[in-house]
């Protein structure tokens, strides 16, 4: 999909993971909206 893994950390005694990747494939324009993404709970 372009994207590469760099680091990825997640602690046993924690509720959360933390990621980071390259990305390598060809940039797209944003949508007309200039959203992209939506946090969501």
């Amino acid at each position: 999909m372009g994207f590469t893994e760099r680091a990825f950390d997640a602690p046993p005694d924690a509720l959360f993971s933390v990621g980071v990747h390259l990305f390598h494939g060809q940039p797209e324009s944003p949508p007309p909206s200039g959203r992209i993404f939506t946090f969501v709970r």
